[in-house]
C-alpha cells in the first residue's frame, strides 16, 4: 500500500513539472529547461549525500551506456515542455500516460532490460482500449467539438510517455547495479544535465542565452 501511495505521489509530482516546464519553455527554450531540471537535480542528490551519507555517488560501478537514459530523459523533458505549451497538461499527460502503459506492458511481456517477464493477458486489453478512448475524447470533445491539437503532436506525447517508462526502467537497472536509488538518480540526472547543456549549444548554434 505504501508503495502504491508512493507511486501515486510520483505521478502527481510529474505532471506538476511538466506543467512548470510547460511555463518555462516559452522563456528560456526546451532544452534549457531541461538543462535547468537536471543540473538542480544533480546539485541536490550531491548535496544530500554528502550532508546526509558523507559520500560521493558510486559511479565507476556504472556502465558507460546506462548514462545515455539521462541524455534521453533530457529529450524527453524538454520536449514535454512543449506539448505542454501547446497542448496543455490534461492534454499531454493523458497522451504521456497512454505512452507510458503501452511501454510497460512491452516491458513486462518481453522482460526487457533485466525486468520481471509479466505476460500480457487478454483481460487487460479492454482498459489499454479505454485508456485510447480517454485520449481521444479529452483531445476531441472541447468547445467547439472540433479537433485544436496536431495529430503528430499527440503521438509525440505518446512517444514521449514511452521513452519516460524506458528511462526509468534504465535507473532501476543502475540502482541494482549500485545499490542505491539516490545513485541511480545521480546518474540519471549527471547525463541528463550534459545531454542539456550540449544540446543547448547545438539548437542556439553555439551562442547559448544564459540568461
Amino acid at each position: 500500500m505504501l508503495y502504491t501511495l508512493f507511486a501515486i505521489l510520483a505521478g502527481a509530482a510529474t505532471t506538476l513539472q511538466n506543467s512548470i516546464n510547460g511555463l518555462m519553455t516559452p522563456i528560456a527554450g526546451s532544452m534549457s529547461v531541461s538543462f535547468i531540471n537536471f543540473t538542480v537535480q544533480s546539485i541536490l542528490i550531491l548535496g544530500y549525500l554528502g550532508i546526509f551519507q558523507r559520500r560521493l555517488p558510486a559511479m565507476r560501478r556504472v556502465p558507460l551506456p546506462y548514462y545515455a537514459s539521462g541524455i534521453l530523459a533530457t529529450v524527453v523533458v524538454g520536449l514535454i515542455g512543449v506539448c505542454v505549451a501547446r497542448m496543455g497538461s490534461a492534454v499531454t499527460t493523458c497522451c504521456s500516460v497512454a505512452g507510458q502503459i503501452l511501454m510497460s506492458a512491452a516491458i513486462d511481456h518481453f522482460g526487457l532490460f533485466g525486468a520481471q517477464k509479466i505476460r500480457f493477458r487478454a483481460g487487460r486489453a479492454p482498459g489499454f482500449i479505454l485508456i485510447i478512448a480517454g485520449v481521444l475524447c479529452i483531445n476531441l470533445i472541447g468547445a467547439s467539438g472540433k479537433t485544436e491539437t496536431p495529430m503528430l503532436l499527440l503521438l509525440l506525447a505518446i512517444l514521449l510517455g514511452g521513452c519516460a517508462v524506458f528511462v526509468r526502467t534504465m535507473n532501476a537497472r543502475v540502482s541494482q547495479i549500485t545499490g542505491s536509488v539516490i545513485d541511480s538518480g545521480f546518474v540519471n540526472s549527471i547525463g541528463g544535465s550534459i545531454g542539456g547543456l550540449l544540446l543547448m549549444f547545438a539548437m542556439s548554434g553555439f551562442h547559448p542565452d544564459f540568461s
